[in-house]
């Protein structure tokens, strides 16, 4: 915020190169942008845990499986 004050005449001069009439609504332009990166970042990152969780159930469930079996076939031979 302390830095706002300087920075108004580049945003004015930036904004008017650009037609915006109002200077204010390029900044909230690229307050906008920026928050839809954010977004696609998070949605991302929850992609990539998603397919990492359903990947480690799988694998817990073909372990459990095997540790069954294995159990079933002990239990058959102390009988």
């Amino acid at each position: 915020m302390m830095l706002a004050p300087l920075v108004t005449p580049v945003i004015d001069a930036f904004s008017t190169t650009l037609g915006f009439h109002y200077p204010p609504a390029f900044v909230f332009l690229l307050a906008f942008l920026g928050l839809c990166l954010i977004n696609l970042q998070y949605s991302v990152v929850i992609s990539r845990l998603t397919k990492q969780n359903r990947s480690l159930a799988q694998r817990f469930a073909i372990l459990e499986a095997s540790l069954k079996e294995l159990q079933n076939k002990d239990g058959e031979k102390d009988v």
